[in-house]
């Protein structure tokens, strides 16, 4: 069953505040910077837990470099389709989502994985450097300097602390904000078929 082994790995570690990442594993994600911030965590015993979910060029040297510095507080996980996606990240009490710092972005992003975020209802931290970032917009979670593991898990902390009922808001935040966007632009569309443009 697809995403079997995903539900299996996050009930097993059911207990565990769960930090998430899902999608592509490549030199544009920058995800060392999650592995970075888990090594932070290794010894303090917080009970995070850290699961990036995905496949790409970069996974291999990801798992390497974790097992280098011999985590214990990450799970590497395999790719879910996109309908699966809902699921899995209900499951999680903190998305994570970083990008390598890139001239691109300074045109802003087009985050289709911010926007399964954002509906998810999950409190988010983000790491990259744009002139839009939908999460602060949102007031969604916390964003943070693109390539600094110490901001990261500095904002992983707070959301972390914070009492359950203000990390639910947070997320609810997220979604009505996707919401209120989604249909902004549905509605749009709707007008430029009715116009005749599209």
């Amino acid at each position: 069953e697809e995403g079997s082994e995903v539900v299996e790995v996050f009930e097993q570690y059911r207990d565990k505040f769960k930090v998430v990442y899902t999608g592509a594993h490549g030199p544009a994600n920058g995800l060392e910077l999650i592995i970075h911030a888990a090594s932070i965590f290794q010894d303090r015993n917080m009970g995070i837990h850290f699961f990036l979910i995905g496949d790409g060029p970069d996974k291999d040297r990801l798992i390497s470099v974790a097992k280098e510095k011999r985590l214990n507080n990450v799970s590497f996980l395999p790719p879910v389709s996109k309908a699966l996606i809902p699921s899995i990240l209900e499951r999680a009490d903190l998305l994570v989502h970083t990008i390598k710092k890139m001239e691109v972005l300074q045109y802003g992003m087009s985050p289709n994985k911010m926007y399964d975020y954002l509906a998810s209802a999950k409190p988010i931290v983000t790491s990259i450097e744009a002139k839009n970032n939908p999460v602060e917009e949102a007031n969604a979670g916390i964003a943070v300097e693109p390539e600094n593991p110490e901001a990261l898990a500095e904002a992983i902390i707070k959301i972390y602390e914070l009492p359950e009922g203000k990390r639910i808001e947070l997320g609810e935040n997220g979604r009505r904000y996707v919401e209120k966007y989604h249909s902004i632009n549905i509605i749009a569309e709707k007008l430029e078929i009715l116009l005749g443009w599209a």
